[in-house]
């Protein structure tokens, strides 16, 4: 047990150090519609925190749907339900690709607001496993995968 209490602090930590070595740190230009303000530290850990919470509701909905397709009604325990969550492979998925996943918004963002950031950061981090899944085996960028002599004809 308290092997998984020293994980999470330096997961945190490192995913920090790797995506603040991706960040760009130079002022943008700001749209019409977007309220000016400049990207620090402080914004920063803000976005990153909200990625986090957004990867914890994103595994916590998706075990729910794994209770509701086994046909439970009623979660009995939640003592349980929780601990259950925090120790699943999803949530831990979930939290090493966050740092990639919230670089790329960092990165993205051309204007900065307190609720624009706030907002696609939590939707992100929602669907953060399947981001990170798209990377990884080059959909995202549009790469298609080779396809076997056998399959062919």
């Amino acid at each position: 047990m308290n092997k998984k209490i020293f994980v999470f602090p330096v997961a945190l930590i490192v995913g920090f150090l790797i995506w603040s070595l991706m960040i760009n740190t130079h002022q943008r230009t700001f749209g019409a519609q977007s309220v000016p303000f400049q990207k620090n530290v402080l914004f920063a850990v803000y976005g990153f925190t909200v990625t986090l919470i957004g990867v914890f509701l994103g595994s916590a909905y998706r075990a729910l749907q794994a209770l509701r397709e086994k046909g439970t009604k009623r979660i009995p325990n939640l003592g349980k339900f929780f601990t259950g969550l925090l120790s699943s492979v999803d949530l831990w998925i979930g939290i090493v690709s966050a740092p990639i996943v919230f670089a790329l918004i960092w990165q993205s963002l051309a204007t900065v607001s307190i609720a624009g950031l706030t907002v696609v950061a939590l939707q992100n981090g929602f669907c953060c496993t399947l981001i990170v899944g798209n990377l990884v085996s080059g959909q995202a960028a549009g790469v298609s995968q080779p396809v076997k002599k056998e399959e062919i004809g």
